[in-house]
């Protein structure tokens, strides 16, 4: 019976060795740089979002089995986007330099806030590939390790006396002119979880030429983050006026001055990727059968 089954796994062990060598197997080293479109996608009223640019560097690890590949890493990005606010005219009461009271107004033409998010972020993906051609989905988690926004606003201010029909307008002299502000404040972003799909095409030698140490892949890609990446609970002034002088304005960043816990703020980036691929050293792996009197050792290089 022993004999039998000695017998049975050298006749099966060749066809394993053969299986082992037919797939194409190995383990890479990756780097990637990529660049594209980003935009910090949301719904508060009243305001537009338009997309900036974006980067981001990682670095990896890839293993090949037969078509398919798995994709493991650290990354680093850095997001940017614009949202402009439709805003026409804010007005207060004020007092002018002669102490007659007055309503004071603020007339925009631009009111804009430009926001930035850096994320380290761990990169999952599995996906499928030919010589030529591969095609990938994963996930991404992302901890935002620096946030900031720029407010930027320029307006027109003129005042209105109910002794007057008419506005007045061009006074420098009695703070009646063109003015602008602008603000940088930081901004805590959430914790972020993003859906990635990439596709493209591998550059160089094929991946079964064991003496090439380098391949590159370049793609295409889109990530989309699902959770919001900011969740403020307190709403803050648009602005505020400074009463000695009423074109001293502090502007305030739209993501903390709106209780965006009531919206959805979420990163979307799309763009092209390069990644290089460094072939690691295939491990030995060894197909030992026992006996009672003797032993047979085998030894093969995955690929």
């Amino acid at each position: 019976m022993k004999r039998g089954h000695a017998l049975l796994i050298l006749l099966l062990l060749p066809l394993a060795v053969m299986s082992q060598r037919l797939v194409q197997k190995g383990n890479f080293f990756t780097m990637w740089v990529s660049g594209g479109y980003s935009n910090f996608m949301h719904t508060i009223p009243d305001t537009k979002a338009d997309g900036l640019g974006g980067g981001a560097l990682g670095v990896g690890y890839e293993y090949q089995y037969g078509k398919f590949f798995l994709n493991l890493g650290a990354e680093f990005s850095y997001l940017n986007s614009i949202s402009s606010m439709n805003m026409d005219q804010y007005t207060i009461d004020g007092v002018d330099t002669e102490g007659q009271q007055m309503e004071y107004h603020y007339n925009f033409s631009q009111f804009n806030d430009l926001h930035s998010a850096g994320y380290v972020s761990v990169p999952f993906a599995l996906g499928f590939k030919t010589n030529y051609f591969y095609m990938s989905v994963g996930a991404k988690l992302g901890y935002a390790v620096m946030g900031s926004s720029k407010t930027t606003a320029k307006f027109t201010t003129t005042s209105t006396y109910k002794e007057f029909f008419e506005d007045f307008e061009g006074m420098p002299d009695h703070f009646l002119g063109e003015y602008s502000s602008s603000a940088t404040e930081q901004v805590p972003y959430n914790l972020n979880v993003s859906g990635t799909f990439e596709m493209g095409w591998y550059i160089g030698p094929d991946l079964g030429d064991k003496k090439a140490k380098w391949r590159y892949k370049l793609g295409v890609f889109a990530e989309y983050g699902f959770l919001s990446m900011h969740s403020s609970e307190n709403a803050g002034d648009v602005l505020t006026v400074n009463p000695e002088n009423l074109t001293d304005v502090a502007v305030r960043p739209l993501f903390l001055r709106t209780p965006t816990k009531d919206y959805s703020i979420n990163p979307l980036y799309v763009g092209v990727k390069f990644t290089a691929l460094l072939r690691l050293p295939d491990k030995e792996f060894c197909f030992c059968i026992d006996g009672h009197t003797k032993a047979k050792r085998i030894k093969t290089k995955k690929r």
